[in-house]
């Protein structure tokens, strides 16, 4: 069940039937007097404990105060609270009162529902059920890896990817109510490794080992926790139209919390607007005296499919976003958007387009086009191997990331080829782009002086 339900200012603002509102919080918006309270109730050096019940947690992850403030949220008049750096939402925030731990927004009067007042006992465990999180780390501190988990019960499922390679290696296993997990890692249904180790009561941290398939080779490993995905529905149910949706989006754990929330912000906005475009579409089709939907090709849907963390560090953020819809055609549309955001000192973020990572003389365009052509036919790409498509414009090259191993080109279906061969991805490798990127721009950590 989704716990979002909607508040009366973001549905006046969005001005759409839809189950969330913008920001999908309960009590997260307030007034700067209710914020201020909220903040002295969380003295620094106490321990809150967050807990939600509509999003079906089974218990309690604790946490301790070293920072809590109170800011403006930057709509209208409305304030949200931070707890190190990080915004929260006081419905699912407990704090203990008289040996009991007390639901904050009911401790502050704010109008919550479906969360109880009061902790209990079986809810003072650690370790509660999560949907996907991405975690950064290191195996024998050199191997660079990336790991996508979520964990249901005692079971711990994913993948995990080395920087060196970037293909997915399936895990598998157990995480018992200590945090002490078994992950075995598949890869073309060949066991090829084992995961041991222990996850951290906030699930933040998995230390552990690396362990061969014959038990002869056993690595130390350890990651951290870069982003949680997030997710809420959204639902239209109308005469002569029913819309369902999905919008994912990424809560980002950087050192510096203020950037990190602002850029999750622009990204949900940015995935929110997308789904507006869909809604206004539809809702003009629904009231077209000449078209009407079959009520058989209805809910129309639109859904964030996949967000790919293709990397996350405290100066670059890369993600992609994969995006379905169906509006009652033959077939289904699939898209991608990029989002590469530059994180500054200053706590502030910027979004960069291609041309940011490569110098103002270097000819990137032609040499990324012809790159991507040449492996384009490779992929056997219909319109590439017909000679219909022989070079691709800045615009054709617009969705991309960032990753370990170099640029990931993204093209949709009919970009390279027909709808049936679906899309395709090109990686750029660092050494390609090394001798026309821009010494000292976002590409700078990740060339060597053998590529440069």
């Amino acid at each position: 069940m989704n716990p979002i339900r909607a508040i009366r200012f973001a549905l006046a603002c969005l001005a759409i039937s839809v189950t969330v509102p913008a920001w999908g919080d309960l009590a997260a918006l307030m007034s700067r007097e209710v914020a201020v309270k909220a903040v002295q109730a969380m003295p620094v050096g106490s321990e809150i404990r967050h807990f939600c019940a509509p999003c079906g947690d089974t218990s309690a992850r604790s946490e301790k105060v070293a920072r809590c403030e109170a800011v403006a949220a930057g709509i209208e008049k409305f304030h949200e609270v931070k707890i190190n750096g990080n915004p929260v939402d006081l419905a699912y925030v407990y704090v203990l009162e008289e040996g009991r731990w007390a639901n904050l927004a009911m401790r502050l009067g704010l109008d919550v529902a479906e969360v109880p007042e009061y902790l209990a006992g079986g809810s003072e465990a650690t370790l509660p059920d999560f949907g996907q999180r991405v975690y950064k780390g290191l195996i024998d501190g050199k191997y660079g890896v990336m790991l996508s988990l979520s964990k249901t019960a005692d079971t711990l499922t994913g993948d995990y990817s080395y920087d060196s390679k970037g293909l997915p290696i399936d895990l598998d296993g157990t995480l018992d109510s200590s945090g002490a997990f078994t992950v075995t890692e598949m890869t073309d249904g060949r066991k090829t490794g084992l995961l041991t180790g222990n996850l951290d009561k906030a699930a933040e941290t998995l230390t552990g080992a690396w362990g061969s398939p014959d038990g002869k080779k056993n690595l130390p490993f350890e990651a951290t926790l870069v982003a949680e995905i997030k997710s809420y529905d959204i639902k239209v149910k109308e005469k002569d139209l029913a819309i369902e949706g999905t919008i994912a989006y990424p809560v980002l754990r950087l050192k510096d919390g203020t950037a990190a929330s602002a850029a999750g912000k622009h990204i949900e906005k940015a995935l929110r607007d997308l789904y507006a475009t869909f809604e206004k579409e539809m809702r003009e089709t629904a009231q077209d005296p000449d078209f009407k939907l079959p009520e058989e090709m209805q809910p129309v849907t639109f859904g964030v499919d996949a967000l790919e963390i293709a990397l996350v560090t405290e100066e670059l953020v890369s993600i992609v976003a994969h995006v379905y819809e169906y509006s009652g055609g033959a077939h289904p549309n699939s898209t991608s958007h990029s989002f590469n955001l530059a994180i500054a000192p200053s706590g502030t973020w910027r979004e960069l387009t291609l041309k940011d990572f490569f110098r103002t003389d270097a000819p990137y365009l032609e040499e990324l086009s012809r790159f991507a052509i040449k492996e384009l036919g490779k992929q056997k790409a219909q319109w590439v191997v017909d000679g219909s498509l022989k070079s691709l414009s800045e615009e054709e090259l617009a969705t991309f990331a960032v990753t370990p191993r170099g640029i990931r080109l993204y093209f949709d279906p009919y970009a390279a080829g027909p709808y049936a061969q679906g899309p395709f991805t090109v990686m750029v490798p660092f050494d390609v782009l090394a001798p026309l990127a821009e010494l000292n721009g976002p590409l700078a950590p990740f060339l060597t002086s053998t590529n440069r």
